[in-house]
C-alpha cells in the first residue's frame, strides 16, 4: 500500500462515525491511537504537501493530527515549522484550536 493510500484510509478511519458501544471500541479511536504511533519520516512529507491543497476541513484537521503526531515520534522541527506557517493559513477555527493543542504537545 502506497504512503498516499495509507494516509487516505487512516484519515477515513479516523472520521468514521460506525455506531460502537464503548469508545475504547470505535474505529475512530483506534485509527487516533495508531496515528499516534506513526514515525514514517515519509509519510510526514506525503501528509505536509498534501495540506495546502485540501479543501475539506475535517481532513486538513486530520492531516495536522497526524502530522504533529510523526513530528513528536520523529523529532522532526521542519513538521513544527510548517505546523506554525499553517496557523496564518487555516481558516477553520476548529482545526486552529486543534494545532495549537498540537503545538503545545511539541
Amino acid at each position: 500500500m502506497s504512503q498516499a493510500t495509507y494516509l487516505d484510509d487512516l484519515i477515513e478511519r479516523m472520521h468514521d462515525d460506525t455506531p460502537f458501544t464503548h469508545s475504547d471500541d470505535s474505529v475512530s479511536f483506534q485509527a487516533h491511537r495508531e496515528a499516534e504511533k506513526l514515525e514514517d519520516s515519509a509519510l510526514l512529507d506525503v501528509a505536509i504537501l498534501r495540506v495546502p491543497a485540501e479543501k475539506s476541513k475535517k481532513v486538513r484537521d486530520a492531516l495536522y493530527f497526524i502530522i504533529a503526531k510523526l513530528a513528536l515520534n520523529t523529532d522532526c522541527s521542519e513538521a513544527v515549522n510548517f505546523l506554525i506557517k499553517r496557523l496564518n493559513a487555516e481558516t477553520d477555527k476548529y482545526a486552529l484550536m486543534s494545532m495549537l493543542d498540537r503545538l503545545a504537545e511539541l
